[in-house]
């Protein structure tokens, strides 16, 4: 269940999304990463959009890696096509390290819109990884970081591909919903 917080904190993205777009081009990665100065500072004061300089700066730091890219691979599409699927892990490091603010909620929400065959870390998914022994700690919020966790967590999604049917996806949510 969301929390109420994070449900209003969606609700002011979505009313201020149609200014986004506007305001960042549509999201155009060649127009982002070249952003002069001047109009960045414009952006810093802006209503119609939330005015976080850390946000707004990812915004840049972000297109200019999928510029990057874009330039290495043909497009974003071909640079997902070609990583190899069983490393979700290793696309959040590279992902991490060549962008800003690509934590593992992000990352995991991000590939999914994309339409990559991504697993979700949700509290629901790392206490059912808990249960499963996967990943051990005595801190029931914990949000796994460490790499030893990480690769644990990667390698049990992919055992647990090997041996049925299903999607990273499709076993995330049923963990997620193995949960009481």
């Amino acid at each position: 269940m969301k929390s109420k917080s994070f449900t209003k904190y969606w609700r002011v993205i979505e009313s201020k999304w149609d200014n986004f777009e506007k305001l960042f081009f549509k999201f155009d990665v060649f127009k982002c990463s070249n952003m002069n100065p001047e109009y960045f500072e414009k952006l810093l004061t802006d209503e119609r959009i939330i005015r976080n300089q850390k946000k707004i700066e990812s915004v840049i730091f972000n297109a200019e890696l999928f510029e990057t890219i874009i330039k290495e691979h043909g497009s974003f599409g071909k640079f997902l096509v070609n990583w190899p699927k069983y490393d979700q892990y290793g696309l959040y490091v590279y992902l991490n390290k060549g962008g800003s603010r690509f934590g593992l909620a992000t990352t995991g929400y991000f590939l999914r819109f994309m339409g990559y065959d991504a697993y979700l870390l949700s509290r629901d998914v790392v206490k059912a990884l808990l249960r499963e022994k996967v990943i051990s700690t005595n801190n029931p919020n914990y949000s796994p970081t460490s790499k030893k966790d990480l690769q644990a967590i990667q390698d049990a999604f992919n055992v647990w591909k090997s041996e049925g049917k299903y999607s990273y996806a499709q076993i995330s949510r049923v963990l997620a919903c193995s949960v009481d």
